[in-house]
């Protein structure tokens, strides 16, 4: 069976082509889910963060397939690849971060592709999150020698509104 697709590389190809496909779909799905949210909050709420959770979910399903599609097959992506990975870097989302940094790693084996998230500003974002993310763990530090073992990591990066605050550029 392989062998009549042209064996691995194929395969691997044929892959890559429709799993980019399939994750600009749920991405699209998932920033339309966001403007209904949006819709329905202006509306009056109702209903609105089940939406808004909804359409989480189906980013965090869609970055992890791009995950997997940055780390798996071959080294030179497609540029559509790099701007969807940029797009979740840009989302300022927590629970998507893990997977859009190990997957702008991935990219970054290619120096193409490094050039084509430079020019997107993907190396300012991660060094933003970068600063979030250590300034949290000070934070946590500093509750810790104060006896306080409850953890500030997952709070701070929960809240998006602290997220924004916090990568903002005057910070």
């Amino acid at each position: 069976w392989l062998a009549c697709l042209g064996g691995r590389p194929m395969l691997k190809k044929i892959w890559a082509e429709n799993g980019v496909e399939y994750v600009m779909g749920m991405l699209q799905h998932s920033d339309n889910l966001l403007h209904r949210s949006l819709e329905l909050e202006a509306a009056g709420g109702k209903g609105a963060r089940a939406v808004e959770a909804q359409a989480t979910a189906v980013a965090v399903r869609a970055a992890g397939g791009l995950m997997w599609l940055s780390s798996y097959v071959g080294r030179r992506k497609p540029v559509s690849v790099v701007e969807m990975m940029v797009k979740l870097l840009h989302r300022r989302d927590p629970r998507i971060l893990p997977y859009a940094i190990l997957g702008m790693w991935c990219l970054a084996r290619d120096a193409n592709n490094r050039a084509e998230a430079g020019e997107m500003n993907a190396i300012e974002t991660l060094t933003r999150w970068a600063f979030v993310i250590d300034r949290a763990r000070e934070q946590q530090r500093a509750r810790e020698a104060r006896g306080d073992f409850g953890g500030v990591l997952r709070p701070l990066l929960a809240s998006t509104r602290n997220v924004d605050r916090l990568m903002s550029p005057s910070v």
